[in-house]
């Protein structure tokens, strides 16, 4: 796999990944999205009852964030590198009783990380999405049981990464930004209405927009976030061959030097066995001889 070299290349090599494959992913992150539209819809009613309700709400809702984000990223994983569509059950697949406490509390953590680099103004916060936003991706891929160790090696991973990922998620929160400022101002338009019937169906047709958008933006987001990590593990992969090379030639040179060593012990071996043998027969021969001489004497 080739790295992309600039924006254009990359998202290029993005839609030559998903071709043909919109539709259904579509309708994927439509499912992955609806739970969430349906408590901060709900959240935003209630709130009007109960005050502290909305905030109570929101928490719950994004605590659920690291359990479907899981979910998403396979599914998105699985459409990239299959023919076949995936099933819609892998969306749910962070639900396992194995991982899904894991996984709500990797999310909450993440929550955290998020609203206290807000507090701390925008650059922090661009720092911690850089180093920390595809923790799920380096999760879902190495299967980390410790997840505090999937943090810091996500942070390491990513490192030299932050120019590039600066470059393509910023069209994506510029877009959602847009979105975001496209719902509120008829929303608040919407709240002076004095017809209650009018005002309920204008607010129900502008969160269902907001969601059918939201839902848009993050179908192409999750394509541009699916490459972009293969590209970081292509990147990783060939950095740790290029340096595992020098080791293997230094190997390849010890091997190489055992075996003129053999070669050249053999012929010495060979001449000292030819030696000893040499010096054996005449050792023999001249027993024999004495021996001859000692038996004539006997004799006579």
């Amino acid at each position: 796999m080739n790295t992309s070299k600039n924006l254009i290349e990359f998202f290029a090599n993005t839609r030559a990944k998903f071709k043909g494959k919109f539709g259904y992913a579509f309708l994927g992150t439509l499912i992955s999205v609806l739970p969430f539209a349906a408590i901060l819809a709900a959240a935003a009613w209630l709130s009007t009852l109960v005050s502290w309700l909305f905030a109570t709400i929101l928490v719950f809702a994004l605590a659920l964030v690291g359990i479907m984000q899981v979910g998403h990223i396979r599914f998105i994983r699985e459409l990239a590198e299959s023919d076949n569509a995936p099933s819609l059950k892998v969306l749910f697949s962070g639900f396992k009783k194995e991982t899904v406490l894991n996984y709500l509390f990797l999310g909450a953590v993440m929550t955290v990380i998020y609203l206290f680099s807000a507090a701390l103004f925008v650059i922090p916060l661009l720092v911690v999405v850089a180093l920390y936003s595809m923790v799920f991706y380096f999760v879902e891929h190495h299967k980390y049981d410790n997840y505090l160790e999937a943090l810091r090696m996500t942070r390491i991973r990513m490192r030299r990464q932050k120019s590039h990922m600066y470059a393509y998620k910023s069209i994506f929160f510029l877009a959602y930004f847009v979105l975001i400022v496209l719902f509120v101002v008829p929303f608040i338009f919407s709240l002076r209405i004095e017809n209650m019937a009018v005002q309920v169906l204008l607010i129900v047709l502008e969160h269902g927009l907001l969601y059918l958008g939201f839902s848009f933006i993050t179908t192409f987001y999750s394509f541009a976030n699916n490459n972009f990590f293969a590209e970081v593990l292509d990147y990783h992969e060939k950095k740790a061959i290029k340096t595992a090379k020098p080791e293997i030639e230094e190997k390849k040179e010890e091997v190489a030097e055992e075996k003129i060593e053999k070669v050249e012990k053999k012929p010495a071996a060979k001449r000292t066995t030819t030696a000893t043998k040499t010096t054996t027969k005449t050792t023999a021969a001249k027993k024999t001889t004495a021996t001859k001489s000692t038996t004539k004497k006997t004799t006579k």
